[in-house]
C-alpha cells in the first residue's frame, strides 16, 4: 500500500504536518522524517513510537507508513482494521484505529462507493 493509498484509511480529510519521529525522540525537521496524518491518528500518536504489545508483553515500534508494508501488519474485515503483527496490534490500539465513529464511516463509504 502506497502512501496515498495509507491516507484513504483516514475519514477525515484535514490531514497535519508532523514528524515520524518525534524531537523528543531525536527526530527532527528533516524532509525524510516528516509526514501528513490526519487529526484523528496524530492526536492518539502524539509523541508515541512504542508501545506495549499486551499479547507478547513486549514493547514494541509502531507501524512506520515510509519502511512498513501495510499488508504485513494489516488486513481488512469488513471496514475494521486487523492487525496480523504486533506491530500491527500496538498501532490499532494506539492510534485507535477502529474507533467506532470511523469504523462506522468506513463501511458506509464502502456501501456508497459500491454502488458507484
Amino acid at each position: 500500500m502506497n502512501t496515498v493509498s495509507f491516507f484513504r484509511l483516514c475519514i477525515r480529510r484535514h490531514f497535519k504536518l508532523t514528524t515520524s519521529s518525534p524531537k523528543q525522540h531525536g527526530g527532527g525537521d528533516e524532509l525524510d522524517n516528516l509526514a501528513l496524518a490526519c487529526i484523528h491518528c496524530n492526536r492518539y500518536k502524539g509523541p508515541n513510537i512504542a508501545s506495549l504489545d499486551w499479547d507478547t508483553a513486549t514493547l514494541t515500534r509502531l507501524f512506520h507508513p515510509r519502511t512498513d508494508h501495510w499488508h504485513t501488519h494489516f488486513a481488512w474485515k469488513g471496514a475494521e482494521i486487523r492487525p496480523l503483527t504486533s506491530i500491527g496490534r500496538v498501532t490499532v490500539r494506539v492510534l485507535f484505529m477502529n474507533d467506532p465513529e470511523l469504523v462506522w464511516m468506513r463501511s458506509n463509504l464502502a456501501i456508497n462507493n459500491a454502488g458507484a
